[in-house]
């Protein structure tokens, strides 16, 4: 009997017996302890967690998707589509059910897929909620696109951008909806709701009801992206500021929405200090640029006298007086059409002079190293140095001086600590009390209300001018003037010639 088949099959189990021992060994499943951290496993299961390669590392895994990312064998991408059409034909059909429960099967089969979460939850929040006449209907689907972001980030524990987006729906479409006075009025009284977002953010318990307000769990919101991007979270390409600027302007739509609220009180002061101190902190913040240099938005009032001096001291270096010799020169070489162009008034120039003013200005233009390099031999060095260091110092100003205002920081910082002022709010609230006698027909209730709000905001206007030339706050004051005319008119007067807010009127003339 031939034994050698026989003993080649005991080989071969042998061999499997062997090689399953180093195989358990790299592929042994991780398991979580109470805290969350993944604990044991073999080399693979660690060396995945090591690089946060796997979904465990992600956030919670569902069984129920799990399952159907195995029955669709491999075909996920098809089944997704196949779903996503699915979802438009129940959006066109208006069977709200139906596409809700599809967009459940998306993210089973995507649930670390992020822009998928982004997506459909913009989806419920803006646009299927603008199908319904109701505002209450529509407030029931823009808080259904929120409860759909933050399932969402179960899944996405690491990823700060869905946090975010929770925060920008409660606070932007709460807050700024043509329906907004109704929405917020729901918010806060959407104790399931309250409850609901409480647990999604651990909170021991939900919110006392004078901090339920949109904006404010906005900002919680924020702030919790804010501690996920700094232990590690990635943005997804989105700008450093503009990120971190989210939650300071909750505070200060909060403040402004008191102010609408018809609150001018002490909680308005403290609501306007608040917002203050956050965007202070914004300012304070060391912030990447697209070129890898941190800045910081406050250091701006430090850097440009750092920059004038440096500049004085290269200019003074012997022999002196360097810069003006070179721009004389240069002088020299332009035509006598430049010249002419250049040395007429900015107002006074043609279209034509103005390029040519321009096409002169570039040629006059000045580096530092040039001065730098008519320093006399002794000093050059010490000149080429002091050139470079400045050219440095005035791409951070460029730099700090183009992310302020990207935010628009210093409208901000003024406008936050202008409408904090006591006398500001006092103006706010006779401004208001004018406006409620206009409604009424009061005329003389509204002209004496209307003068004694102006008078409180006249030294605003002279302290804080940024403040008043802003096209948006100017639009906002000019309404009120233009009513206060009214008032005037109908009574036979006309606005008086010492107006205390004759300047605001002349900044916003011709926009």
């Amino acid at each position: 009997m031939n034994r050698r088949p026989f003993i080649r099959k005991v080989m071969y189990l042998a061999a499997v017996a062997v090689l399953l021992v180093p195989l358990s060994m790299l592929s042994m499943p991780a398991h979580k302890r109470d805290g969350g951290e993944s604990a044991g496993g073999g080399y693979l299961a660690r060396l995945r967690d090591e690089q946060k390669l796997s979904q465990a590392n992600l956030g919670e895994i569902d069984p129920t998707g799990a399952a159907l990312k195995l029955a669709t064998l491999g075909m996920q991408p098809i089944a997704v589509y196949v779903l996503q059409g699915k979802a438009v034909d129940a959006r066109l059909k208006e069977d709200w059910t139906v596409l809700r429960a599809t967009l459940d099967q998306i993210t089973k089969l995507q649930p670390n897929f992020v822009p998928a979460w982004q997506f459909q939850g913009w989806n419920l929040s803006y646009n299927i909620s603008a199908e319904f006449d109701d505002y209450q209907k529509r407030y029931f689907w823009v808080i259904e696109g929120t409860r759909f972001l933050q399932q969402g980030t179960k899944y996405n524990e690491t990823s700060p951008r869905l946090l975010k987006d929770v925060g920008w729906v409660l606070g932007h479409k709460i807050g700024r909806a043509d329906e907004h006075k109704q929405f917020r009025k729901l918010f806060v009284a959407d104790d399931d709701y309250q409850k609901h977002d409480a647990d999604m953010l651990g909170l021991p318990s939900s919110r006392p009801v004078e901090l339920r307000d949109n904006w404010l769990v906005g900002r919680d919101w924020h702030l919790q992206a804010q501690k996920v991007k700094e232990n590690g979270g990635a943005l997804g390409g989105m700008s450093e500021l503009l990120f971190y600027e989210h939650a300071p302007r909750c505070r200060i739509s909060f403040a402004e929405a008191m102010e609408e609220d018809g609150i001018f009180e002490e909680r308005a002061q403290v609501a306007w200090q608040n917002a203050l101190f956050d965007w202070t902190e914004l300012g304070k913040r060391e912030t990447p640029t697209y070129i890898d240099r941190l800045i910081r938005l406050t250091d701006l009032d430090v850097l440009k006298p750092q920059a004038v001096k440096m500049k004085e001291k290269l200019d003074a270096m012997p022999p002196g007086d360097m810069r003006a010799k070179i721009v004389a020169e240069k002088r020299g070489s332009l035509t006598p059409q430049e010249r002419r162009a250049f040395d007429t008034a900015v107002e006074a120039r043609t279209a034509e002079e103005h390029q040519l003013a321009g096409a002169a200005a570039m040629k006059l233009e000045t580096t530092h190293d040039e001065v730098a390099g008519r320093v006399d031999a002794a000093q050059r060095k010490e000149a080429q140095d002091l050139a470079n260091e400045l050219k440095l110092l005035e791409e951070q100003i460029r730099l700090t001086d183009s992310a302020r205002g990207t935010v628009n920081y210093a409208f901000w910082l003024a406008r936050c600590e202008m409408e904090g002022m006591p006398n500001v709010i006092d103006a706010r609230r006779l401004i208001a009390k004018g406006e409620a006698a206009y409604q009424e027909g009061d005329l003389l209730g509204a002209q004496q209300s209307y003068e004694q709000g102006f008078a409180k905001w006249g030294p605003a206007v002279k302290q804080f001018p940024i403040v008043f030339k802003d096209s948006a706050f100017g639009d906002e004051i000019m309404e009120v003037i233009n009513r206060y005319k009214v008032v005037l008119d109908k009574q036979e007067l006309t606005l008086p010639k010492d107006f205390v807010l004759n300047d605001v009127i002349e900044w916003h003339k011709n926009q």
